[in-house]
């Protein structure tokens, strides 16, 4: 990857303005300048979750909200300081299928 993506811990916009990650569990989010340093000390964006901590957060598309997972689900945030986090309803659902006589295993 670039080193921007969840698994270095940060996100940055859509537009390269603005990041987004995590300090301690808690959402924080930073402007940027030109060159993709940082603007400034990074800000509080999210509040300190009661069963757990935020991890891995990105932007959505338009970059008007973040997306993390935290308190036993997905968030969705707008971004900003002050912003309340709202859950985001997934629903997934999985069953296996099974036909008697025949398996088919792919690999690769």
């Amino acid at each position: 990857g670039d080193g921007t993506g969840p698994d270095a811990g940060i996100a940055v916009s859509p537009d390269g303005r603005r990041a987004v990650l995590t300090i301690g569990g808690v959402v924080h989010g930073l402007d940027l300048i030109d060159d993709g340093r940082p603007a400034g000390p990074p800000e509080q964006w999210g509040e300190a979750l009661p069963r757990g901590l935020a991890d891995y957060p990105v932007f959505t598309p338009d970059g008007d909200a973040i997306v993390y997972h935290g308190a036993g689900g997905l968030r969705r945030q707008p971004a900003g300081t002050g912003r309340k986090a709202t859950p985001l309803p997934v629903a997934l659902a999985w069953q296996a299928r099974h036909r008697p006589g025949r398996v088919v295993v792919r690999a690769g």
